[in-house]
């Protein structure tokens, strides 16, 4: 098709409100985007809401033998939730033991990032119902809630529009769980990068809202959910402290404490997860975006209920008997294979992932005839031989 007829052609049929360019698959390259219709090129800052971690068309991907899995992946759609295969056993194994923390020994995958969200939710709430003696599948468990935050965002899914809450437009004229919303306690920073704000009376005041209602005697709050920096809403982030102050109100009102890391985590921060620079553990963690894949994994903390534990082991089927959400491919094998592929060019060059400061060098040269430069922490250097031209070179962020 003609490059400038693609608009047009797509407005006949669907709603066409996004960028007005039309992306050249085979000509963008690293952290530009070439504009098919009008030719110019563009140093993408967007990254498709900060889910290209490598850019376009990184050399690293171009494999032969990568790209015979990813083929045959994508033509045999299968359902992983009952049929497995290799390539899914091997990303499984990829992520599990280069991304997953120690201890998170419990996963499951899904197709998008608030379907992620939303299934943190309802390992949350199943936990919560199993804990209060509700073991009957037809018991009524209308009384659970979700603690969250106020300038959340975590999706547009059934559950997770009743805890978004960023401009109205995202949820409006949809109806929504009257559940417990905190008010967020947010950081602020002088140009220098100091806390200028009276966090700890922010604080106080989300502990008191806490408090109240987690103190109601009802015991129905299944879960508390926080992103552990907040995207959408503000740039905001938190105190370690506040964030030790929730795993105790979580441990003391019978609650799972759950992080959404779909904005934040998988390497965009320095280290594989953004809570980890906080340092307190959640009990379930969702994800996606940059992982290329979406899903959560579990800690410990769920196996404290037999049946559930016995779910996620895998003694019957954890998406059909456990009714977590699943589609029909339960997110196809060619998702998984692109994490793969995309975690083993982080984890073949060394020099792609790293945890450290502004200013900080990578710590070995790249291969081949690439170039990388000084590094702010959470931004990979990715340059691309060109056709012709000097090499293309520049950071790509992980984050948004």
């Amino acid at each position: 098709m003609n490059p400038n007829r693609v608009l047009e052609e797509l407005a006949r049929h669907q709603l066409v409100d996004g960028y007005p360019m039309v992306a050249d698959l085979e000509r963008s390259e690293g952290i530009w985007l070439h504009d098919a219709a009008s030719g110019e090129r563009y140093m993408d800052a967007f990254t498709c809401f900060a889910s290209m971690p490598l850019g376009f068309n990184h050399p690293g991907m171009n494999d032969s033998g990568f790209l015979d899995t990813l083929r045959r992946a994508a033509l045999c759609n299968v359902s992983n939730a009952d049929i497995y295969s290799c390539e899914m056993a091997d990303f499984v194994d990829t992520f599990a033991t280069h991304a997953s923390p120690e201890g998170f020994n419990h996963h499951f995958w899904i197709a998008g990032g608030g379907l992620a969200v939303e299934n943190a939710m309802k390992a949350a709430f199943d936990w919560k119902a199993r804990r209060l003696g509700r073991t009957n599948f037809e018991d009524n468990c209308d009384d659970l809630k979700i603690m969250h935050f106020r300038q959340a965002f975590h999706g547009r899914t059934g559950y997770t529009m009743s805890v978004t809450n960023t401009i109205p437009d995202k949820v409006g004229l949809f109806p929504k769980f009257p559940w417990p919303r905190i008010h967020n306690p947010a950081c602020q920073f002088d140009l220098d990068g100091n806390i200028c704000n009276d966090v700890e009376a922010e604080e106080a005041k989300a502990c008191a809202e806490i408090e109240a209602a987690l103190g109601s005697g009802k015991n129905d709050i299944a879960g508390i959910l926080i992103e552990p920096m907040q995207g959408e809403g503000g740039d905001n982030h938190f105190r370690p402290e506040f964030m030790a102050k929730l795993r105790t109100y979580a441990d003391e009102g019978d609650a799972l404490l759950l992080y959404d890391e779909v904005q934040t985590g998988f390497f965009g921060s320095g280290k594989p997860w953004f809570w980890q620079h906080q340092g307190i553990q959640p009990d379930v963690v969702s994800f996606g975006k940059k992982a290329q894949v979406c899903g959560i994994y579990a800690g410990p903390k769920v196996d404290e209920v037999k049946y559930l534990r016995d779910e996620w082991r895998n003694v019957r089927s954890t998406v059909n008997d456990f009714d977590f959400h699943s589609d029909s491919h339960d997110d196809a094998p060619m998702r998984p294979t692109l994490a793969s592929a995309r975690r083993g060019v982080l984890a073949a060059a060394d020099w792609y992932v790293f945890e450290a400061g502004a200013g900080t060098r990578m710590p070995t040269d790249p291969p081949g005839d690439r170039t990388c430069g000084t590094l702010e922490a959470g931004w990979l250097a990715t340059s691309h031989p060109s056709r012709g031209d000097a090499p293309l070179s520049g950071p790509v962020c992980f984050g948004t």
